[in-house]
C-alpha cells in the first residue's frame, strides 16, 4: 500500500513510466537474482555497511577488498579439497 502525499513531479512521473515497462521489469528482475544478494550479504551476514574511512582513495580500496571477499569465498567453496 502506498499514500500519496503530494503529486508526482513531471521526472517522477516519467520514471515511473519508464520502470513499469515490461522491459524495465525483466532488467530489475534479473538485477534482483544476481547482484543485489551480492550487497545483502555485505550488509547483514558480513555487517559491512559502513566504510570507516574518508578520501575517495581509501574508501576505493576497501570497496575493491569487499569485492575480491565473495570471490575468495567461492574459490574456497568450490575448490577441491
Amino acid at each position: 500500500m502506498s499514500v500519496c502525499i503530494e503529486s508526482a513531479t513531471p521526472r517522477c512521473q516519467a520514471m515511473r513510466e519508464k520502470v513499469d515497462t515490461p522491459e524495465a521489469k525483466e532488467s530489475y528482475s534479473y538485477r534482483m537474482r544476481t547482484i543485489e544478494p551480492v550487497f545483502a550479504n555485505f550488509r547483514h551476514v558480513k555487517g559491512m555497511n559502513r566504510i570507516n574511512y574518508r578520501g575517495r582513495a581509501k574508501v576505493s580500496v576497501i570497496w575493491k577488498l569487499w569485492c575480491i571477499v565473495p570471490n575468495i569465498e567461492r574459490i574456497v567453496f568450490y575448490s577441491p579439497e
